[in-house]
């Protein structure tokens, strides 16, 4: 029988094994469990990675540079930047690493997205932020960086006055966790600076999409609106982060006033989809003769569904560098009755434009009209070429609108027809008196020839000044468009 003394040593002896064991097992690792991993992301950078199902919370198996570079990849896809670095771990139950080796690998390797601005040559700078969240602005001349913890979407100006005049790049690091109810107040703002700089690195990042709904999706509404001193190219990445359906004037008049130089990005707004907003894309490249190549398709992303108001008003107005076709399906699906001003300009004197318009560029719309929903579309698009297609403006009813088709190929010379049916007006009141809803429709049009002018809707021999007789003012809808085989009978009015 074990004495009770001969009992305790050999508690001891064990318990001194024990503690042996432990010590050696803390000088290779030191954490012992997933939850520490999981709480230092948190603690450290702020990003709450859920720890895997299959993993569980007090696994000593995820005490692993396998699990730790899986978890960074996690919270870096969270906060939009994506790395791949457990690709490069062969195994993921190897390597057991140090409380030091993970501290120093979530500093260094989950890096919040970064917006960049080069000035380029100045001695001061300053821009507006209307967001929460924490952010860090670098302003490139060595100073100690601004650490920003935001907890309201009130525009906050912030300004750096530098030593010389000279070139800075500004860094803003962080990302965004909630935006202004109202989509007429920008998450961020360069507007009217006048100083010259350059827009780099990725802005939808920064302040990216946080979910559906108001304060969740970022509106960037005249974000560079007449920032004279915005020059350069549009980086490929500047809107990478958003996505799903947009929000009313989210990119109105962005670069309105600008200076923009070299080509539209593809799929600059690919990560949109869903419904149409108020005024989303209007004026957004308005006037800028900078911009050169063709028009990127897919750079609208994936919209459809009802039409709305000025959603396209002034897109590429006056962008006369712009060359090559039209892509189709560039405005994705709108249906349903139009919306005022939806087209309007879209296109104003982009001479360079050339092909022909593709059909159904404007969805399937039915319904009612409204005014000035394609006035002045295509003015001065000499370049385009072929027939307008069959059906380019849906189906209308109602009452007509002013201006709706007010100058919409306004000296278009370079096309050469009309498809028999470009709409379907036969649902459509006879009793409009208004000269302006046709007005210069396909004034100058030199070169359509070999076709007659458009009627009602296909197969119909109505023509338009016969089911609208009771205008008698000046329309000139087909002034000098001789080419018409049946010019000669078109009252003199309307041409």
């Amino acid at each position: 029988m074990i004495s009770r003394r001969e009992t305790m040593k050999y508690i001891k002896f064990i318990f001194a094994i024990l503690i042996t064991i432990l010590s050696c097992a803390s000088a290779r690792a030191d954490i012992s469990s997933a939850q520490y991993i999981h709480d230092m992301i948190l603690a450290m950078k702020g990003v709450n990675v859920p720890i895997p199902p299959t993993v569980g919370t007090n696994n000593i198996n995820a005490n692993t540079l396998g699990y730790l570079m899986q978890q960074i990849d996690a919270a870096n896809a969270q906060i939009g930047t994506f790395s791949n670095y457990a690709v490069t771990v062969t195994t993921l139950s190897d390597n057991v690493v140090s409380v030091q080796r993970v501290l120093n690998d979530i500093q260094d390797l989950i890096v919040y997205p970064t917006a960049t601005v080069t000035v380029v040559s100045g001695n001061a700078f300053s821009f507006k932020i209307s967001a929460t969240g924490n952010f860090t602005i670098d302003w490139g001349d060595g100073t100690v960086p601004q650490d920003i913890v935001r907890t309201n979407t009130t525009a906050t100006v912030y300004s750096h006055t530098y030593a010389a005049v000279g070139s800075y790049q500004i860094k803003i690091t962080g990302r965004a966790t909630g935006y202004n109810a109202s989509t007429q107040i920008a998450c961020v703002s360069f507007e009217n600076e006048t100083r010259k700089f350059n827009i780099g690195g990725s802005l939808g990042r920064v302040f990216p999409t946080l979910g559906t709904g108001p304060g969740l999706q970022p509106s960037f509404y005249f974000a560079f609106r007449m920032a004279t001193g915005l020059t350069g190219g549009i980086n490929p990445g500047l809107f990478d982060g958003i996505y799903g359906q947009p929000v009313d004037y989210m990119f109105a008049d962005l670069f309105n006033g600008t200076n923009l130089t070299g080509t539209i990005p593809d799929g600059l707004f690919g990560g949109l989809s869903g419904a149409y907003a108020y005024g989303m894309f209007q004026s957004l490249f308005y006037n800028q003769s900078g911009l050169t190549g063709s028009i990127p398709p897919g750079m609208f992303g994936n919209l459809s569904g009802p039409a709305q108001p000025y959603i396209f008003a002034n897109t590429f107005y006056g962008c006369t560098g712009l060359t090559g076709p039209i892509p189709a399906g560039l405005f994705g699906n709108p249906t349903g009755a139009p919306g005022m001003n939806m087209f309007i300009g879209t296109f104003y004197a982009d001479a360079g434009l050339t092909g022909p318009i593709p059909p159904g560029l404007f969805g399937h719309l039915n319904g009612a009209p409204a005014s000035k929903m394609f006035n002045n579309t295509f003015y001065q698009c000499k370049g385009l070429t072929g027939s307008v297609p069959a059906m380019l403006f849906g189906t209308l009813t109602g009452a007509p609108q002013a201006s709706m088709f007010a100058g919409t190929f306004y000296q278009c010379s370079g096309l050469t027809g009309i498809a028999d049916g470009i709409w379907d007006l036969t649902g459509m009141g006879t009793g409009a008196t208004d000269a302006t809803i046709f007005s210069t429709m396909f004034q100058g049009c030199t070169s359509i020839a070999g076709v007659a002018s458009p009627t009602t809707a296909a197969g119909n021999g109505v023509k338009l000044w016969q089911h609208f007789s009771k205008i008698t003012a000046a329309v000139t809808a087909f002034r000098n468009s001789t080419g018409l085989t049946d010019y000669a009978s078109i009252p003199a009015n309307w041409k």
